[in-house]
């Protein structure tokens, strides 16, 4: 959530009540992240990440991949 851009600024409540506020909602994102739950992938897994991509920044990705 710290890499939202500022154009998507006025949309912040919005996805905070959508997807959860990153303190109030701490412990449902830590259960829903997939970065938590790599050992229970059983497909093979695609990470595609293009590098001025808002969404995703890289860091994220590359934390996917290292684990």
């Amino acid at each position: 959530m710290s890499a939202i851009p500022p154009y998507w600024e006025p949309f912040r409540e919005m996805i905070y009540e959508m997807v959860g506020h990153p303190q109030k909602d701490s412990l449902l994102l830590r259960d829903a992240s997939p970065v938590f739950h790599v050992d229970n992938i059983k497909a093979p897994l695609f990470i595609a990440q293009g590098l001025n991509d808002p969404r995703v920044p890289k860091p994220e990705s590359d934390q996917m991949l290292k684990l």
